[in-house]
């Protein structure tokens, strides 16, 4: 009996050794997969040529490291890289940069270049391993200690954007782009060493009493990011006010003055991500003699920036006036209507502008270009994105023959329109009328203030078609000139201006010429001694005259002043009604038997014809210039 329970305890002295064993087993294994496995999610914005340096601290050599990098904006073509922690990132990607564009000039394929590149200065690195254009790797921590990870574009191209970085441990669902963030802090940003997150510019400028304040809107602003800003005055006046407000307008910060009020500083911390916030410089002066110049620095996350003498560099902190390149190719002039004062034209309008708020990332259309038919479909997709205009001068509607927006995936987009329309003309002058020179333009408004879009000339897109199509004239010139106009406060205005001239022959031979022998005939009267034959050419040749000048009428601008053809016509009817006039003078003399001085006065005024017709039209240009 004392056996048989002695074997009892011996066999459940056995189990219970196996299950603390198993227990001890399964206990440690667990615990230690708790508190190996984490991920973190970290997102950031790259520049182009740019890069973010996170800090990996304490890495255990018993760990595995996962990463993955993938575009969430831009064209941002993904490249991760991993160093020691003692590694100068501004010195080895230069070196890596300029190793990769040596192998390429030596021939070497622009992949293997990189591969082999990377291999010699980096413990790990990726391109393009994930989905798409994403980077990814794995890689087995070889010893305990500090390293870097730096997100930048890939090499040589310049991309930009905003990323999402998944970086674990022991967490191989990250190669697929997957994986809940644990809470674990396993990268941690490096400002001071990153280009992507620290920025200062400088701006100057002059508030008066027409112009009393001005805005500079901020870039996206990350959260924890630190907004410093330093302000001066360069003339005798107190520094101007300089506020910090958020998209909806309500003021959040004011900057604090210094005792000698010459200048101000301000720093503000974010709490979240935001876009559209803006810094305001303003000063009420009702002075009209008074101008208050200011130099002002903006930085994010640079403290330096509130003693007024910061790098300046990095990220841009404002968003920055996009300037837009504006073309027309004039390719036919179909009409000059003169007494309306206007022309119309078939013309190719050209813009071209970058906005990185355009960019995208290829490998989500399969393709590096975006094509748009209408404007209502480019606003569809990206918002009101562009730089709507107005042809300030135009009358009526304009017909668009075709339209296309192409976009290209680094953000750049360009324009291009086909149309006819009637432009008005109010610079035209007809005084000189047949020979004048005339300068018609056509005038593109943008409807935004130049503190979002400004103009600028695109040379290589202004020209004038060789067959216009418009017999009438010809264009000597053509220039363009671009212009601040008071518009939605100041906007830009792009004018293309071409001179042109009448071909004359025309009006010579329509014209000029009748009249020429309507003269003539009035002067050949005077070899007439028969003054009832006299009366009867002259006041034939008047006759004429009206009806040719009603003919011609309809050729002639209807105009509230004279041109030189007017005084021209004017002159020649004066004459002629003054030789009909002066032939029943003479007639009457010989009647009374005075034909002696009848013909005194005939010899004198036959020479004397022609100079009393020129004096006529200059006493009448005199009269009306």
């Amino acid at each position: 009996m004392k056996r048989s329970v002695d074997s009892s305890i011996t066999t459940k002295g056995i189990i219970a050794v196996f299950a603390i064993l198993l227990v001890l087993q399964i206990i440690p294994s667990s615990v230690g997969q708790d508190h190996t496995k984490s991920i973190q999610l970290l997102e950031g914005g790259i520049e182009p040529y740019g890069f973010d340096s996170y800090i990996l601290p304490s890495l255990d050599s018993n760990d595995t490291l996962y990463v993955y990098m993938n575009g969430t904006s831009g064209d941002l073509d993904p490249f991760i890289v991993l160093t020691n922690s003692s590694a100068n990132l501004t010195d080895i990607l230069i070196l890596f940069k300029e190793r990769i564009a040596e192998a390429i000039e030596n021939g070497q394929d622009y992949h293997m270049a990189i591969t082999e590149t990377a291999n010699q200065l980096f413990p790990a690195w990726d391109d393009d391993s994930g989905w798409g254009y994403a980077a990814t790797f794995e890689w087995n921590i070889s010893e305990d200690g500090d390293y870097k990870l730096v997100a930048i574009g890939a090499p040589l191209t310049g991309t930009f954007g905003f990323y999402s970085l998944l970086v674990g441990l022991n967490s191989p669902e990250i190669l697929n782009g997957t994986g809940v963030p644990t809470g674990d802090i396993i990268a941690v940003l490096n400002p001071e060493e990153s280009t992507g997150r620290v920025g200062v510019q400088e701006f100057t400028g002059s508030l008066d009493s027409t112009n009393g304040s001005k805005s500079y809107t901020l870039a996206e602003i990350f959260k924890d990011d630190v907004l410093y800003i330093f302000i001066e005055t360069t003339s005798d006046h107190d520094v101007p006010w300089v506020t910090l407000y958020d998209f909806g307008g309500k003021s959040l910060r004011t900057a604090n003055e210094s005792q000698d009020r010459s200048n101000a500083t301000l720093a503000y911390t974010f709490d979240g991500d935001c876009c559209n916030y803006r810094i305001e410089v303003s000063e009420v002066i009702e002075d009209d003699n008074i101008s208050i110049d200011f130099r002002l620095l903006v930085g994010l996350n640079q403290p330096d920036v509130l003693t007024g003498n910061a790098t300046l560099g990095g990220r841009n902190v404002i968003v920055a006036s996009i300037p837009v390149k504006v073309g027309i190719e004039l390719d036919q002039i179909t009409s000059v209507d003169q007494t309306a004062e206007n022309y119309a034209i078939v013309a190719n309008l050209w813009m071209q502008w970058n906005d990185p708020r355009l960019a995208f990332n290829p490998d989500l259309y399969q393709g590096s270009n975006r094509i748009f038919r209408s404007v209502d479909d480019f606003v569809n997709a990206y918002g009101e994105l562009w730089p709507e205009f107005t042809i300030f001068n135009q009358q009526g509607n304009r017909w668009t023959q075709n339209l296309i927006i192409l976009v290209e995936s680094n953000g750049t987009a360009s324009y291009v329109e086909r149309f006819w329309t009637t432009l008005q003309a109010p610079d035209f002058d007809f005084r000189n009328f047949p020979f004048d020179t005339q300068r018609f333009y056509i005038r593109i408004l943008c409807l935004y203030s130049e503190e979002v879009y400004h103009y600028v000339a695109w040379d290589d897109k202004n020209s004038v078609g060789d067959q216009l199509g418009e017999e009438e004239w010809f264009i000597t010139s053509h220039n363009t000139e671009v212009t601040t106009v008071e518009f939605n406060k100041f906007s830009s205005m792009f004018s293309f201006g071409f001179v042109a001239e009448r071909h004359i022959s025309y009006y010579a031979i329509r014209i000029l010429v009748p009249i020429i022998i309507i003269l003539g005939l009035t002067w050949v009267t005077w070899s007439i001694r028969d003054y009832g034959r006299r009366i009867a050419v002259a006041t034939g040749n008047l006759l004429l005259f009206i009806a040719f000048s009603f003919t011609i009428g309809d050729d002639l601008p209807k105009l509230g002043y004279l041109t030189t053809m007017d005084k021209i016509l004017i002159s020649t009817f004066i004459w002629t009604a003054i030789v009909v006039a002066y032939n029943f003078y003479l007639n009457r003399l010989e009647e009374k038997k005075r034909s002696e001085l009848s013909l005194k006065i005939d010899r004198f005024l036959v020479w004397t014809f022609p100079f009393a017709f020129l004096l006529t039209y200059l006493i009448i240009s005199w009269i009306f210039p």
